[in-house]
């Protein structure tokens, strides 16, 4: 698809039309603005704007409309006007525009199929550049916030990139080593994800546990029909909350309540377990 307007964001700026340069205002502000709209793409009212880059005590509308104007001189044509704006909200019409960010959001999302090569190396060519770069302080908080989500999008599909291209079939081996470093270094934890799945499917499956032998004998409990099972090597074999509660069942049915009297005369009651002469 052919584009009347092509904007370049990664990097510094630049706007061309038709594959020709255009030239762009000196003022740092107007670039960063013409950067906003173009890849938020939506509505803005005028008070937001001049917040994000004029706020000054001096008319901050005005210094809107200056660059406006300006940015009018470079992106809009004769019989095209992209720069839409009336007494609330401004907007920037991206039909036809091919901003290189957002086409590479859009086309280099993970995939099972991946993209041809060709398109990987050119992606990873561009990818490779600090977004926006030289807007750093061009407006408030709020837009150098704006400007660091940006570019962590733009590193993300970066290492997006990076991993199609050292896990592609058709990379050429020395190739691969280069690309699969470059990824480590751009995405260090999706690196270690990757290796520890490639290392599991090579793990063989563990070996089927032996059943317990089911004429394992038992021995008797010091209480009186009081039974606990034991393997074969008369070593008792690890409790479990389901075995302990119906040994202490088995014990609670087996012992014997009784009732004495000491010295004092103070009644007391107790219980036994097993055999043998009291204490």
């Amino acid at each position: 698809m052919s584009h009347d307007l092509q904007i370049s964001l990664l990097g510094e700026i630049r706007v061309a039309s038709g594959g020709v340069p255009r030239p762009l205002p000196a003022s740092r502000k107007a670039r960063a603005l013409l950067a906003f709209l173009a890849v938020t793409g939506r509505p803005h009212r005028r008070e937001r704007l001049c917040e994000l880059f004029w706020d000054l005590p001096d008319d901050p509308k005005a210094s809107l409309r200056w660059a406006l104007s300006k940015l009018r001189r470079v992106v809009d044509a004769p019989d095209r006007r992209r720069i839409i704006a009336d007494r609330e909200r401004i907007s920037f019409d991206t039909k036809d525009v091919c901003i290189d960010i957002t086409h590479l959001h859009r086309r280099l999302p993970q995939q099972d199929t991946p993209l041809p090569l060709e398109e990987l190396e050119a992606a990873a060519q561009k990818l490779d550049a600090i977004p926006l770069e030289g807007l750093d302080g061009a407006g408030s908080q709020d837009f150098d916030s704006w400007l660091t989500t940006e570019r962590d999008d733009a590193h993300s599909t970066y290492a997006a990139v990076l991993k199609q291209l050292a896990t592609h079939p058709e990379t050429d081996p020395v190739l691969g080593r280069k690309w699969r470093r470059l990824w480590r270094q751009a995405d260090p934890y999706g690196w270690e994800a990757h290796k520890r799945e490639e290392s599991a499917k090579t793990v063989p499956p563990p070996a089927p546990v032996k059943e317990r032998d089911p004429r394992a004998r038992t021995r008797a409990s010091d209480g009186e029909g009081f039974k606990a099972p034991v393997s074969g090597a008369g070593v008792a074999p690890a409790t479990t909350p389901a075995r302990d509660a119906r040994y202490k069942a088995q014990a609670l049915r087996t012992q014997r309540i009784g009732f004495c009297e000491v010295r004092d005369s103070t009644k007391i009651a107790y219980a036994t377990l097993g055999s043998g002469p009291l204490c």
